[in-house]
Formats: C-alpha cells, structure tokens, sequence
C-alpha cells in the first residue's frame, strides 16, 4: 500500500487542521497514512486516535530526515508554514501537494521575495480554497494554471448536525434569554478575524437598542492590546457580551444562535461560516474579508464596507426580520449541501492524488 505523509502545521481545533484532519481521514481508507504535526493543539488526541503516533519536529531541520525515514509516495503540506516538506519531497522526486489556506498576509508572513519567486516550484499540485486564494497563485505568483485546483474547503454537515443536539437543550437554557438576538462568533479571537469590529457593532447595537442583542465569541483569546486594556477596567461591556473561550463542540452554541457573524479582516474560505451555514444560520461577513462572499451570496449578508457602523446597521436590519433570516439560512444549507460538503469536495481531492501516485481506479 502507498504511503502519504501528511503535514499539519498544529493540531488546533482551526480551520486548515480539521481540513487536513478530513482530507488524511478520508485517504486513511486507500492508503497508508502518517501524520507530522509542527505543533501540538486541542485537537491532538483525535489526530492521534486516527492516525497513530504523530511525528513531531525537534528542529527546523528535521523535515528532510522525517521525508527519509518515512519513505514517503506522495507529501501533503497542509498550510503556507509547512512549505519545507514540499520543497524536500521535490529533492527527492517525491510528489507534493500544497494545500493553501491564506491569503497575502500568510504569504508575505512566511516567504520573502525570493521564496515567493520561487513558489510557484515548490509543489506538483496546489489546492487552493477560495478564489482570492486563486487568484494569488495565478496572477501575482505565476503559477502554472495546470497545477492548481481551486477546490473549497468544506465540512461533514451531517458531523455537525449530529455533535450539534449535544447538550443543546442546556446550553440554550444558558445563553438565550428574554427573546433577544443572539449574534455568535467562532474562532481566534485576534485582529486577523476582527475582534475590534465585533465588539464595536456590539457597542453600537447596545447603545441604540439596550437588552435587545447577545454577541457570544467561542475560541482563545488573542494578546491584542485592545484585549489586555479591556480585562484591566473589569469587562465593561456587561452581561451580554461574552468570550466564552475555546469549546471542544461548539455546535451547540452555534445551534441556539440566530446570526453567525464572520468580522474578519482576512479569511480566505473559513470553515466556521459553512458551520454556520449546516446549521442553517445566516451569515454576515465583510465583502472585501476574503473568499467567503462567493458562498452566502444570496443565502447570507455581505457587508459592502468594512467599518463598525455598517456591520452593526448589516445585523439590525437582518434581525428586524425573522422570516428573512430562517430564509436565507434554508437557502444557506442547501447550498452547502450541494457545494461545500465533505461529500462533494473529498472524492475530488482523492481523484488528484490517485492521478498523481498513477493508481488505476
């Protein structure tokens, strides 16, 4: 049996690790699986229960003896700050495949110019999740259009559903309250994913409409400076702002929830928002935030301007509306179903690696 090594940049209950955790789940079925892990995470001991033991970096140099002693038919690099494993695997004459999540930021993050030069020859294939994403690789790496698969990333919707009615009844119980509006975000909470516009637009409804909105986040905390000064003046925003932390199943919460709200600056194509999407939440996300407009148009809310005062206006009037909003989230499940569903997207992903190790189907 073939072997694929795959590697995550950690095992954090974020987007492009559960991707990979999928993608490495479903191939686990065709062929032999190893997992390197860059960093640990909360999601390690399903890494670990799927996988088998994680191999682990002791230095920035351990890739090229990791791609020795493995002997390896194909690598997978999950994320940008994986890139080593591709570069190694092409010395060897090893088959790659880069699965890309960011945007520019993550690019000029991790490469220099040189390196950006060069990356259009890191990989065999590129998969790239959103169109923004795309069009990076495309237009400003010159990347071989034959080489890249814009395939989006995607969830187990039926996962979700089910891990959802966990404890739901309590946890409704415990953040619904007096009929108000219940606007819920999930992620890293940190300037990359607009935790400033998320507490302003919750600023501003509270002060227009008092007692009448909920803003709940699940996720870490981010080190912003806004952040520290709140936490020295007492979590001035009252009871109905809350940072409720990191959860392993936040589907509960996203459940008893009337609006997910996606204030990222940069987010090339966040799973949280498909979340939201399965279970027929409507989303509301800037236009200029990332890759995500191109699935809730129709089904969601797209902020035209990435200001506070838009995005706070953006919720109000979609809560004023309660037919509105279970519309578009029926309309948001269905086309998730039908585009963005591990269902969908997996089998393709399989195809390209089959093409790639020449197996016959």
């Amino acid at each position: 049996m073939k072997k694929i090594l795959f590697v995550t940049h950690e095992e954090s209950r974020t987007g492009a690790p559960k991707v990979v955790y999928e993608v490495a789940r479903e191939m686990n079925k065709y062929y032999n699986v190893k997992m390197v892990s860059l960093n640990g995470g909360s999601m390690h001991k399903e890494f670990e229960s799927e996988f088998g033991k994680i191999i682990y970096e002791s230095s920035l140099f351990d890739c090229r003896q990791i791609i020795i002693n493995e002997k390896p038919d194909l690598v997978y690099v999950n994320s940008l700050s994986s890139y080593r494993y591709a570069i190694e695997a092409r010395k060897f004459g090893i088959p790659a495949v880069f699965h890309i999540h960011e945007l520019r930021g993550g690019f000029d993050a991790v490469f220099n110019q040189r390196e950006l030069e060069m990356f259009k020859e890191y990989a065999d294939r590129y998969i790239v999740v959103s169109k923004p994403v795309e069009k990076i690789l495309l237009k400003d790496l010159l990347c071989d259009p034959s080489k890249v698969f814009m395939l989006n990333a995607f969830v187990n919707s039926e996962d979700i559903i089910n891990k959802s009615l966990q404890g739901f009844n309590e946890i409704k119980e415990k953040i619904i309250q007096n009929d108000k509006i219940i606007v819920i975000g999930i992620g890293y909470f940190n300037t990359r994913k607009g935790d400033d516009y998320f507490i302003n637009a919750f600023k501003i409804l509270n002060k227009k409409y008092p007692n009448r909105f909920r803003f709940i986040w699940i996720g870490k905390y981010g080190v912003s400076s806004w952040l520290r000064s709140w936490y020295s003046v007492g979590k001035n925003l009252g009871n109905d702002f809350l940072l409720l932390g990191e959860r392993e199943n936040p589907y509960p919460y996203l459940r008893s929830a009337d609006i997910f709200l996606l204030s990222s600056r940069e987010d090339p194509f966040p799973l949280v928002a498909l979340e939201a999407m399965a279970l027929k939440k409507p989303v509301v996300a800037f236009k200029e935030g990332g890759g995500i407009p191109e699935a809730i148009s129709g089904c969601g809310v797209i902020v035209e301007n990435m200001n506070s005062w838009f995005l706070a206006d953006s919720i109000q009037d979609l809560s004023k509306d309660f037919e509105l909003m279970k519309n578009l989230g029926e309309k948001a499940s269905l086309r998730l179903k039908l585009n963005y569903d591990s269902k969908i997207i997996l089998p393709k992903i399989k195809k390209l690696i089959d093409d790639l190790l020449l197996v016959q189907i």
